[in-house]
């Protein structure tokens, strides 16, 4: 039987908090259609006795916002902030080629293994962290990448205009411009084309009204 949370760990630190982290599903999906993980938390300041009402999200942000996060470990000592190792991957679940049928991963795909520090504040008020995580207008998201010709391009907008694409090389020459036209507020997905693009590193940028995300993307052949 599986679980819509999994994986917990806890920390007592010396003010006797208690601190626990676990994988929980979440609403994101990824072009599967099956539900990401993400890395939760909750503190209590008596002991256990009572816990806070609201619940931290430890991987928020455009660096997570199309990743699998599971799998945490937990150090069981701390400062002012707990140390966190986690594993991320670009498709959510587990690949499971014996169970036919079996809602799991439709490939193999790498995984990575994360560190993350996360302030022992930012779960005990995580409110805090919920508004920093509004200021980004635009998130997203290329897979895969390195790629070889087509990438889907996946984003996140958080208000509605006229978005361009541009891809510039490594000594920001332009050798790609696209106006995709006007998008609507929310996920969007196009497909980036990079089969007439030589081998190397370039960056991507989106840029909607005046505001911009750039990444970086790898093309190999």
């Amino acid at each position: 039987m599986s679980s819509m949370s999994s994986q917990p760990s806890m920390v007592i630190d010396d003010l006797h908090q208690i601190f626990v982290i676990w994988s929980g599903v979440t609403n994101d999906r990824d072009e599967d259609n099956q539900m990401y993980r993400k890395i939760f938390a909750r503190a209590s300041t008596t002991g256990g006795t009572t816990w806070n009402d609201t619940i931290a999200l430890i991987t928020p942000g455009a660096e997570y916002e199309f990743t699998e996060t599971a799998f945490s470990m937990t150090s069981p000592t701390s400062n002012d902030k707990l140390q966190i190792a986690i594993q991320t991957d670009s498709l959510a679940g587990t690949y499971n080629f014996t169970l036919v049928g079996h809602p799991s991963q439709s490939r193999l795909t790498k995984n990575n293994i994360t560190f993350l520090n996360p302030s022992k504040s930012s779960i005990l008020h995580p409110n805090t962290a919920i508004e920093e995580k509004k200021e980004s207008v635009i998130k997203a998201s290329l897979y895969p990448n390195p790629l070889t010709d087509q990438g889907k391009l996946k984003f996140i907008i958080q208000e509605s205009g006229r978005l361009i694409i541009e891809v510039t090389n490594v000594f920001g020459q332009r050798v790609m411009f696209e106006d995709q036209g006007f998008f609507s507020s929310g996920a969007h997905q196009v497909t980036l084309d990079a089969s007439g693009l030589h081998p190397g590193l370039y960056f991507y940028t989106l840029r909607l009204n005046a505001i911009e995300f750039t990444g970086k993307m790898v093309v190999n052949r």
